[in-house]
């Protein structure tokens, strides 16, 4: 039996108060149960005077601590795990301890976890994961809420940020130090003045769960983002989560990728710091052979956002490479697990140039970055929103509709190869012998995502799985 001891702190007794902060349990102990759901969760307050109110109020009544855990024992629990909602190690947390201390005989096992920063540690250089989360929690949240799309638009603007922390005689104030302590060690810009505290100014470019759900749109396609400062590709983690039964809409974002992999198996360079790697686990409800027409609303996703965060409009290069200038910023590849008319699942992985400087010889004439390209560096976490919530919305219509139908005008706007010539490459350009190689006029795509190229007059659809497609004078 999971014991959940809400600890409340003594305030004014005013309604919106007391709403939010019912939301705020029951979203916690709904998380705790979806955790853990072979145990049952239970409240308890720890403070007498929130219980009354609520009492006369709403005529509901709370267990405090010593009735909470009288009915465990009365209930014959054996385990028993209490999850404070305390901020901080205090006295109200010691207090606490002490009435788990005079029921220990009393059940098998008895846990009490620790507050949401952690452990207190002994001096201000003690950090840990819960600080650092809390921290990069707390600022995307104070960025998002005043209306900025960054610390540096809100610096420019001339606002900052201030973090209060209430006083304590206890020892464990040494947290708020050990915060500060943090922050600077994430990479954060904090302003000094003596005797006055300090101030936020800006922020490091790190991509962070809490920080790119909170760009995303409430009724969002993206349900989950998994977050990784190194991995060795997204794709192979969405392919695993896909495996254990992980939901549609979940994201895997990566900092940086050791094996990341692009079409026909060639290496894709994924430098930390400067690009976006991630991959949607997808369930789609199409045939097998329709599955390849998600690389192109992913193409159309990714024009989207740039043009919303850039005020950049690329174009795609059919099937689904996104360029500007004639050079590449985005790669897509798909990859599913399916049976001859049944997809058991599919993986969307996608790696973006968004911030990356420079290029080295062998690439820097076929590929770009957006900020190479705008002369604007990307907030990559607010990007990475802004194409799950634009892909999401493509993909639902395209599972609804069973086709491309709907979206073949607007790629056709943006097909960099329309009414051009182009050649066309049965197999690897590499490897292609003249009778391998053909020409035509691109005209678009058709409802099925095939390219349709005039050839000698006559117009045949061209799959993406059978040829590569070249402009005449190259790349594009």
């Amino acid at each position: 039996m999971l014991i959940r001891i809400i600890s409340e702190e003594i305030q004014e007794m005013h309604p919106r108060m007391i709403l939010i902060r019912d939301r705020d349990i029951g979203g916690v102990e709904k998380a705790l149960q979806e955790a853990n759901p072979d145990w049952s969760v239970r409240r308890a307050f720890t403070a007498q005077i929130i219980i009354n109110h609520v009492q006369a109020r709403d005529g509901e009544k709370i267990d405090n601590v010593e009735q909470a855990l009288d009915r465990a024992v009365e209930n014959g629990v054996k385990n028993l795990v209490v999850q404070p909602t305390h901020l901080m190690h205090g006295a109200e947390y010691d207090e606490l301890v002490d009435a788990l201390d005079g029921y220990k005989d009393k059940f098998e096992t008895v846990t009490i976890a620790e507050p949401l920063l952690g452990e207190v540690g002994s001096d201000a250089t003690v950090v840990n994961e819960d600080k650092a989360a809390v921290a990069e929690a707390i600022t995307a949240e104070a960025v998002k809420t005043a209306g900025f799309d960054s610390l540096k638009a809100a610096k420019e603007d001339g606002t900052a940020f201030v973090f209060m922390g209430h006083g304590t005689s206890h020892t464990a104030k040494v947290t708020y130090s050990q915060m500060q302590t943090q922050m600077k060690e994430l990479g954060y810009d904090i302003e000094s003045v003596t005797n006055k505290g300090y101030r936020l100014i800006s922020k490091p470019d790190i991509l962070y769960g809490p920080e790119i759900e909170a760009y995303l749109e409430e009724e969002s396609f993206c349900q989950k983002v998994e977050c990784h400062d190194s991995i060795d590709s997204t794709n192979i983690r969405g392919k695993q989560l896909a495996e254990l039964g992980e939901a549609e809409g979940t994201l895997i974002v990566a900092d940086r990728q050791t094996a990341g992999r692009g079409r026909r198996g060639r290496n894709w360079i994924s430098e930390s710091g400067v690009g976006i790697y991630m991959t949607y686990v997808l369930r789609p409800t199409v045939q097998p052979a329709h599955v390849s027409g998600i690389t192109l609303l992913a193409a159309l996703a990714m024009c989207e956002a740039t043009y919303q965060e850039c005020d950049v409009l690329p174009q795609i290069k059919w099937p689904n490479d996104v360029i500007i200038d004639g050079k590449k910023i985005c790669g897509i590849l798909t990859e599913m697990s399916s049976e001859v008319q049944y997809v058991h699942y599919a993986v969307m992985g996608i790696g973006i140039n968004a911030n990356k400087e420079k290029f080295d010889e062998t690439l820097k004439d076929k590929a770009t970055s957006i900020y190479l390209s705008t002369g604007k560096k990307v907030n990559r976490a607010k990007f990475t929103a802004a194409f799950a919530d634009a892909f999401g919305g493509y993909y639902r219509r395209y599972m609804q509709d069973g086709d491309l139908s709907a979206f073949v005008e607007e790629y056709d706007e943006l097909l960099a190869n329309k009414d051009k010539e182009v050649i066309i490459y049965h197999g690897m350009v590499e490897d292609a012998t003249p009778d391998k190689i053909s020409r035509g006029i691109a005209r678009g795509i058709d409802k099925d995502g095939a390219l349709l190229v005039e050839i000698d007059g006559s117009v045949t659809p061209v799959m993406s799985g059978e040829v590569s497609i070249r402009g005449v004078q190259g790349y594009v």
